[in-house]
């Protein structure tokens, strides 16, 4: 990547912890067994809005250490500790994930895949908190590449949805969480 003034369009796919994934190898995703980009346990989290549409946050506490230099106490070191990184994505479709996030259900993805039917039962508040693998794309003016990264996490809806007649707004928040596997690739 070069300096320059930069506008990207953002990916976003999540895939779901304890859903079978058959690449690089087959398995379960979890903490410790990364989904190959071209799996398909991927979801698309939706399209990422323009404006607003992914937005990255590092936290960190700091903790300032003065010494004497001589005889003036002066900032000596900084220490961080208890690292945090959300992302925050913001999409205008309406997608199974989002509901079954929004209703902490059971997996819709695979009870709309699996059952036939108009009728589709799920159970609001019968799930557990989402966790799995966010893979981002980000892409340059130029369609080009420019970032690529997967990180471990829990996934959560950021906020309320609003359904009032208009496009429904979904907002999610990613929580990263550690795993040896979080990683990313500036081209």
């Amino acid at each position: 990547m070069q300096t320059g003034s930069k506008i990207f369009g953002n990916h976003a796919f999540f895939a779901r912890e304890g859903d079978a994934i058959a690449l690089p190898a087959v398995g379960v995703v979890g903490r410790s067994s990364k989904p190959d980009p071209e799996d398909n346990s991927y979801v698309e989290v939706g399209l990422l809005e323009k404006d607003g549409g992914l937005e990255i946050e590092k936290k960190q506490d700091d903790t300032d250490i003065f010494a004497p230099t001589p005889g003036v106490y002066r900032l000596y070191d900084v220490i961080s500790t208890n690292k945090e990184l959300n992302i925050m994505m913001s999409t205008k479709e309406f997608s199974p994930l989002a509901f079954q996030l929004l209703f902490g259900t059971a997996n819709l993805t695979a009870l709309l895949n699996a059952s036939s039917g108009a009728n589709k039962q799920f159970n609001p508040l019968g799930g557990i908190d989402l966790k799995g693998w966010l893979q981002v794309e980000q892409y340059d003016q130029t369609d080009t590449l420019a970032n690529f990264f997967e990180v471990y996490g829990r996934l959560e809806i950021d906020g309320s949805m609003k359904f009032n007649g208009g496009v429904i707004e979904c907002k999610f928040k990613f929580r990263c969480l550690h795993s040896q596997y979080n990683s990313g690739v500036l081209a």
